[in-house]
């Protein structure tokens, strides 16, 4: 097998290029998208269970302080800035809203900046859709919407007091949530041209293979070999207390070693309308692989 690499700077068209055009073999693509493709009958694609990109999700969660929101439960009534309802970002804080908080998230006012068919919204979902040239991140700041999920800080976090954190001790959060639960959100996964695998079927496994060693090359243990290679101050406390935490295995690849996050997010994906039914993670990945 010959590996040929590309990188796409621009980050709209790294997801554009695999999902419309298909220009790759295999390529990293978002795992909602992935799936929701699946659910509409697009199987041209297959998933090998190596997850490229994760993270926890109660840092993103920004809310104005004016709004009267202390704890979770407060959302309900309150209206939600979002960006794509579709995107894995916004499926993971919901998802442990529900979960972890009780929050009944039929009864959030969601604004996107972002069109979506009335007809792919469950209907319990109350979903206004802003046309303004203001961006998500002003309107918080003004008090339009009263929380915003974003992965990246908005620049009135960094200013203005009455904007902060829903979760400000988030990382003592997300650490209880994976002992409570073992979810570790999933993002991205890795996809094969589906006639390929077919044609190949050893192509899932060694590529599953290569992988697995290439995340060995960026494991905990070699961020420090006596000398930091980054520039963070507690470096050797960080590593320690994520194997504490997470074990040896802190970004573990496969199904099985999974199964709790996956579980979650195809019962995510069904109850917040981004597939029709509720898929069996068995559907999802290549058979060759399932065992790995």
């Amino acid at each position: 097998m010959e590996l040929v690499t590309k990188e796409i700077v621009d980050h709209d068209s790294s997801w554009l290029a695999p999902i419309r055009y298909r220009i790759f073999d295999a390529a990293e693509m978002p795992l909602t998208n992935y799936v929701i493709g699946l659910d509409e009958g697009r199987t041209d694609l297959i998933a090998l269970p190596v997850f490229l990109s994760r993270a926890f999700r109660h840092s993103t969660l920004y809310i104005n302080g004016r709004a009267g929101i202390r704890a979770p439960k407060d959302l309900e009534g309150k209206r939600v800035g979002i960006g794509n309802y579709f995107g894995s970002t916004t499926l993971w804080a919901r998802g442990l809203l529900q979960d972890q908080y009780q929050v009944d998230l039929s009864a959030i006012h969601w604004v996107s900046k972002n069109k979506v068919p009335p007809d792919r919204i469950p209907a319990s979902v109350s979903l206004q859709v802003f046309e303004g040239n203001r961006s998500m991140e002003e309107l918080l700041d003004a008090g339009d919407i009263d929380a915003f999920i974003s992965e990246r800080p908005p620049q009135a976090y960094k200013r203005a007091a009455h904007v902060s954190r829903l979760f400000e001790k988030y990382k003592n959060d997300e650490i209880q949530y994976y002992r409570e639960t073992k979810i570790f959100p999933i993002r991205h996964v890795l996809v094969v041209k589906r006639e390929l695998y077919e044609r190949h079927p050893w192509i899932g496994q060694s590529l599953y293979k290569l992988f697995d060693l290439a995340k060995k090359e960026a494991d905990p243990d070699r961020m420090f070999d006596g000398h930091s290679r980054f520039m963070l101050p507690a470096l050797q406390y960080a590593i320690a207390e994520t194997k504490r935490i997470f074990g040896e295995d802190c970004w573990p690849y496969g199904v099985e070693k999974n199964r709790a996050t996956l579980d979650a997010f195809t019962r995510y994906c069904h109850e917040q309308g981004y597939t029709s039914r509720r898929h069996e993670v068995e559907e999802l990945f290549a058979p060759h692989v399932m065992s790995a």
